[in-house]
């Protein structure tokens, strides 16, 4: 199989992704937690993330479902159900 240039599919190598200093030392699972991507969470989880991990500006895991069930409550929201299992999955850690 040859090596197309990225050209050949349409990409433009020269577009910016735009700017990723935002995710500097942000994990995976950070990450997923700010998009409330809890099913992504808890697959993260059950391979290994460290679940513990705060990154130099103070960001954790636990700080971003805090304030996830700060919001919840606020709006009368109910907490989903992928959010209720990975709670029950950190427990055990």
């Amino acid at each position: 199989e040859t090596v197309q240039p990225v050209s050949h599919h349409g990409l433009d190598a020269t577009q910016s992704t735009g700017d990723l200093e935002p995710l500097k030392n942000v994990t995976p699972l950070i990450a997923a937690a700010t998009k409330q991507e809890w099913g992504i969470c808890k697959l993260l989880v059950d391979a290994g993330d460290n679940v513990y991990y705060v990154n130099p500006e103070g960001l954790s895991l636990k700080k971003v479902m805090n304030e996830y069930e700060k919001a919840q409550k606020q709006r009368n929201d109910p907490l989903s159900e992928d959010y209720l299992e990975l709670k029950k999955k950190i427990k055990k850690h």
